[in-house]
């Protein structure tokens, strides 16, 4: 089995999440992906005006574009540290939109990193020895 992990933006509470997690299951025989968001203006007026349900981001992080960026920049931080496959949500429908997303982890994340899986986009990246990253259901 696999944990999956929805979006939020405390990384400090997810770290501590995630310790106990590897404290009380460390010869773990699972999976723990981990949703993200690349934000964008308008994914953060959305959000202001209809927040998901369970789903709970701080008012710091909604202040402005450069605070949810870093944000979801701490997010992926946590995720690296506990080996955590980040799962991208982002739209991807265009070649731009796509960019954007690479562009954004790029800056956060090492570029080869055969954990990354874009929700949406056509081809998932090879991982190390050639062997494609599982696709995500739809």
């Amino acid at each position: 089995d696999d944990v999956w992990l929805q979006f939020g933006s405390d990384a400090k509470r997810l770290g501590e999440e995630l310790a106990w997690l590897r404290d009380t299951h460390g010869g773990r025989q699972f999976e723990i992906h981990g949703s993200l968001f690349v934000p964008s203006a308008q994914w953060l007026a959305r959000f202001r005006f209809r927040p998901w349900n369970g789903v709970v981001v701080s008012t710091e992080f909604l202040a402005s574009l450069p605070a949810a960026e870093a944000g979801c920049r701490a997010l992926l931080a946590v995720y690296r540290e506990f080996d955590v496959r980040p799962l991208v949500e982002s739209p991807t429908r265009t070649a731009a939109d796509l960019s954007r997303v690479e562009q954004f982890l790029g800056e956060a994340q090492e570029e080869d990193d055969p954990r990354l899986v874009v929700v949406g986009e056509k081809k998932p990246r090879k991982a190390a020895g050639g062997i494609d990253p599982p696709r995500p259901s739809r």
